[in-house]
């Protein structure tokens, strides 16, 4: 027994083995036939060509349209940086502007240049006109009736009194 465990006697691997008659009919059976141009034009057919060309124009749809979108976003880039610049820019000259136009400086330019001085408050003299209005009818001939006359009285009368009370 120690004889068949140290041989290689107690695999049989014969069974797996196929059988001679068997390999024969199978080597016949198998015929390889190379016609490259068989297999060129059964593989390039009308539609397989379309498609292969629809692949190839969406790849360089693909590749120019990002080429363009590369182009436009670098324009953006280029005219935002601009605008940002002419933005600062117009914050510069607008606070220019409110310092060259603000009553201190315009107070400072007069003193200076132009040789003025500020008025003092004694200087200035104010002058009421509101007492002066008074309206004149251009023809007073047509209205001496006794009534316009009374009406005319009556207002002025009134308007003394509005002025009299109003002071007090």
């Amino acid at each position: 027994m120690a004889n068949l465990n140290n041989t290689s006697l107690a695999y049989d691997l014969s069974v797996y083995e196929p059988e001679p008659v068997q390999q024969q009919a199978a080597a016949e059976k198998l015929q390889v036939v190379k016609a490259p141009r068989q297999f060129i034009s059964s593989v390039i057919t009308p539609r397989n060509f379309l498609i292969f060309a629809m692949a190839v124009f969406a790849v360089c749809f693909m590749v120019y349209y990002r080429a363009q979108l590369n182009e436009v976003t670098n324009e953006i880039n280029i005219v935002t940086q601009k605008l940002d610049v002419l933005k600062n820019e117009n914050v510069r000259m607008q606070s220019e502007i409110k310092s060259i136009i603000s009553p201190r400086s315009v107070a400072e330019q007069a003193e200076h240049e132009l040789g003025l001085k500020r008025i003092d408050k004694y200087q200035t003299e104010y002058i009421y006109l509101n007492h002066e209005d008074k309206v004149e009818l251009a023809d007073e001939s047509a209205r001496t009736s006794f009534f316009w006359n009374l009406r005319i009285k009556f207002n002025s009368t009134v308007k003394l009194l509005k002025e009299y009370i109003s002071l007090r």
